[in-house]
C-alpha cells in the first residue's frame, strides 16, 4: 500500500489501522460484489460450487489519497486510487479466461474506509460495463 508492504504500512500507521484493516477489506469486497451483482449478466455468489467463474483481484498498489485535500479542494482531488489485475478463471480448472488491467481506479469520499469502498465499487461498475459489452 502506497508503495509499501501491507504489513509494514499498517504497522507504521498504528494499532487501530492493523485492527481495522480486515473489516475495511471485507466492506470493500462487499461493495464490489454488490456493484457487480447489479448486472443482469452476473450472478454473484460466495458459494464456490455454484460459481461458473472465479474473479480474482490482485491489487498491485493502493493509495488512500488525502482527506484534507478532498475536503478543501474537492472535484476528485485527494481521491484514493488503486492498480490491480482482475483475473477470470473457469471454476474447477486452472484455465484463465481473461486478465484485465485495472489501473488508476478512483475512490472518493471522506475517510479512508469510504474511499476504499468507493474504489472497489467503481471497479465492480466498470466490470459490469465490460461484461455487458462482451455478452
Amino acid at each position: 500500500m502506497e508503495g509499501k508492504n501491507v504489513d509494514a504500512f499498517l504497522k507504521e500507521k498504528g494499532a487501530d489501522w492493523v485492527a481495522g484493516y480486515p473489516q475495511e477489506l471485507a466492506e470493500a469486497e462487499a461493495e464490489f460484489a454488490k456493484a457487480l451483482g447489479k448486472s443482469k449478466f452476473v450472478n454473484v455468489t460466495t458459494e464456490k460450487d455454484q460459481a461458473q467463474y472465479i474473479i480474482t483481484i490482485k491489487v498491485k498498489d493502493f493509495n488512500y489519497g488525502n482527506t484534507a485535500v478532498a475536503v478543501w479542494v474537492g472535484m476528485g482531488a485527494g481521491d484514493a486510487h488503486f492498480n490491480a489485475t482482475v483475473e477470470f478463471t473457469k471454476n474447477g480448472s486452472k484455465e484463465t479466461v481473461a486478465v484485465l488491467d485495472a489501473d488508476g481506479v478512483p475512490g472518493g469520499g471522506f475517510g479512508n474506509e469510504a474511499r476504499r469502498r468507493d474504489a472497489y465499487e467503481e471497479l465492480g461498475e466498470c466490470l459490469v460495463k465490460i461484461i455487458k459489452k462482451a455478452k
